[in-house]
């Protein structure tokens, strides 16, 4: 079985058919056709194309609104959930949003890829003198006064209350690279008037994440490696913080 026709199999389902017309199905798959080529060849010896399918199918959705916003019969979820797309491929929804991080850069890049071939637009950069102006606001607000000290159920709190405000800045993401959470948190201290290093804040995170809302999952660039202790606490290398996705 491809990639293709485990898509379209999904497809073909009661759950999901019922809710696409033709024309949906169609940009559906005019939409896989852009990638085909390398992502058959990249998953060719993987016995689990179904799944691949499934988060190949949540990825393309994403990038229509309505599709992305289509809500079920009842009106109590979404067609395209991460929730429906497990259920309908038989994956966990940890086992789903590690396979969809593995497979988000490769996504991503072939995305890009093809809206530059049908946009030719030209890579944005960062505007230094923008960048200038927010470091001149972070230091005429930085605190002044001596802050009082941070003990762990304050940390646990800042790093909950992190991860509830990003899910709603990162809305169009499923999940972010723990060190770029901890640099959220970093500024955010910075700010209030507390001198943590990156390296002692890291620290300090793989110590009591166990004890936050927060869920971590795996990924396979060691330089994202954070080391994170489990409610045994053994260490183990972790590199995204989940946000919930769509």
């Amino acid at each position: 079985m491809t990639i293709r026709e485990a898509l379209e199999e999904i497809l073909d389902k009661n759950e999901i058919s019922q809710y696409l017309s033709l024309e949906d199905r169609n940009i559906i798959m005019e939409n896989y056709s852009r990638f085909e080529e390398p992502l058959e060849k990249e998953y060719q010896f993987d016995s689990s194309k179904y799944r691949v399918a499934g988060v190949v199918l949540y990825n393309i959705v994403q990038l229509s609104d309505d599709l992305k916003n289509r809500k079920l019969a009842d009106n109590k979820g979404l067609v395209f959930s991460i929730k429906s797309i497990c259920k309908i491929v038989g994956i966990g929804e940890k086992a789903f949003y590690r396979l969809n991080n593995e497979f988000k850069e490769k996504f991503d890049y072939f995305n890009k890829k093809t809206q530059k071939e049908r946009n030719n637009k030209k890579e944005k950069v960062i505007d230094e003198n923008k960048l200038s102006n927010l470091m001149g606001i972070i230091k005429k607000y930085r605190r002044k006064s001596v802050p009082p000290h941070l003990n762990r159920e304050t940390l646990i709190q800042i790093f909950n209350h992190t991860l509830y405000c990003l899910q709603y800045l990162y809305i169009d993401k499923s999940a972010i690279k723990i060190k770029e959470f901890l640099g959220h948190v970093m500024v955010n201290i910075y700010i209030a008037g507390y001198d943590v290093k990156e390296k002692k804040l890291t620290e300090l995170f793989g110590e009591i994440a166990k004890d936050t809302d927060i869920m971590l999952t795996a990924g396979r660039n060691k330089e994202d490696f954070v080391r994170v202790k489990d409610i045994y606490g053994k260490y183990e290398n972790k590199v995204y913080v989940e946000l919930g996705g769509n």
